[in-house]
């Protein structure tokens, strides 16, 4: 069974990332992961870079969003 993290962060995450998407398809190539989310906070400012790289290192990106309001929290991830 493959394990897929599904609420990855980067540094796009204003205080809460420490990593960028590059790096996270990295972390996720060296532990032979198949498939890995960014869901940053609020933003999806990183989705781009994430995607080049995983789709370079032949990782399937999932790509989301930490919808985060002051009432509610809420991960969104893409469809296809």
């Amino acid at each position: 069974m493959e394990l897929t993290y599904l609420k990855s962060i980067s540094y796009y995450s204003f205080l809460k990332g420490v990593l960028s998407p590059e790096e996270i398809i990295y972390q996720a190539k060296k532990n032979n992961f198949a498939s890995i989310a960014l869901t940053d906070t609020n933003t999806m400012a990183g989705c781009i870079r994430f995607y080049q790289a995983a789709k370079k290192e032949k990782i399937k990106p999932i790509l989301g969003l930490n919808l985060k309001t002051e009432t509610m929290n809420v991960v969104i991830l893409i469809k296809n």
